[in-house]
């Protein structure tokens, strides 16, 4: 038996469906410009003005801790604001776009898949965690910034970019208690620097 849909079906049936999930939209469209914006190949830009290919520099990896190391302190605290601010766009503008609270995170995970992936880079990103900082900045302002001011003092210290992270992270968790955070916004942002340590740990072991 075959089963026939008529042009003017679908109409109702879109309708139907746009009017039953009115935040697909806003959502998919938060999700791409996030992607995009986490694509825009910072490092790789910038490190182009010093005469380099940082792809082809140290670890290869085009971030802020491999520009730091292989081209110069100034450029790599750039490209570490630069990919800071594309996780912290991407969440205010899904925020804008109209995406529920509770679902703005998502265009933050976006970007820090776009850094992982980059389209303009031939999907050769870097490991997202200064775009994920961004992001959870955006959710949590006062703890996002102290957390990072921590973190950043700590690296200072002990140069080593992944355990100063770290320190952050648990620094963040505290502060957003004490700065009276919301725990769902906590949550959110927990969750984009857990995806950034989760992945580095499967690459490692892979």
């Amino acid at each position: 038996m075959h089963l026939r849909c008529r042009p003017v079906d679908v109409v109702p049936l879109l309708t139907t469906s746009v009017m039953a999930f009115p935040q697909i939209g806003p959502l998919a469209a938060s999700l791409a410009v996030g992607y995009l914006i986490g694509s825009i190949p910072v490092a790789s830009l910038l490190t182009r003005v010093q005469g380099a290919d940082i792809l082809n520099v140290g670890t290869r990896n085009p971030g802020a801790a491999n520009v730091f190391r292989e081209i110069s302190r100034p450029f790599g605290a750039m490209v570490l604001a630069l990919d800071a601010l594309k996780g912290f766009v991407a969440v205010t503008m899904s925020s804008i776009l109209g995406v529920e609270a509770e679902m703005v995170a998502a265009a933050g995970a976006a970007a820090i898949a776009g850094h992982w992936y980059p389209l303009f880079l031939r999907f050769k990103g870097g490991a997202g965690l200064a775009t994920a900082i961004g992001g959870g900045i955006a959710l949590a302002p006062a703890a996002g910034l102290v957390a990072l001011g921590l973190g950043l003092a700590t690296v200072g210290v002990i140069h080593n970019s992944g355990r100063a992270a770290l320190v952050g992270y648990i620094g963040f968790i505290g502060l957003s208690v004490v700065l009276d955070a919301t725990w769902q916004d906590t949550t959110a942002a927990s969750l984009l620097v857990v995806m950034v340590f989760a992945r580095t740990i499967v690459l490692r072991a892979w």
